[in-house]
């Protein structure tokens, strides 16, 4: 389930963990239900486990040398919220965006998913949303 795994990486790099007094490595559990616009599917996807980042931070990598695509994938940690933006170019021209957002204090991710149609992948317009929370076992450490 592909989405599912963007959807992860999403909220791994968009945690706060400075507002959620919780430091690198700091596992959450989070429900997420998704909304494939352009079927209409809602998926719900419970107690899936991420990651909390403890820095804002930009990377930029060439994944193909060939299609000459590049992703850049970004986070930006801030009291408020965190928010995370990924952007895959091919060419030049932005054939991927994925952006997230958890609130700081409450814990609710919202975000969405756009892709163009890229050879075999198809074409994919999802939002999602959903709470997180700090996961049992690392509550108890």
């Amino acid at each position: 389930m592909k989405t599912v795994n963007s959807i992860k990486i999403a909220i791994g790099v968009c945690c706060v963990a400075s507002a959620m007094s919780v430091s690198a490595g700091t596992t959450l559990s989070c429900d997420i239900e998704e909304l494939d616009r352009l079927t209409g599917k809602v998926t719900h996807n419970l107690d899936e486990k991420v990651v909390v980042p403890d820095q804002s931070g930009r990377e930029k990598r060439v994944l193909n040398e060939e299609e000459k695509y590049v992703a850049y994938e970004e986070w930006i940690i801030n009291p408020q919220a965190s928010i995370f933006r990924y952007r895959g170019k091919l060419d030049g021209d932005m054939v991927s965006l994925e952006k997230s957002m958890i609130e700081a204090g409450t814990g609710i991710l919202r975000g969405e998913i756009h892709y163009k149609k890229l050879g075999e992948r198809v074409k994919k317009e999802v939002t999602y949303r959903g709470n997180c929370y700090l996961d049992k076992i690392t509550a108890t450490e």
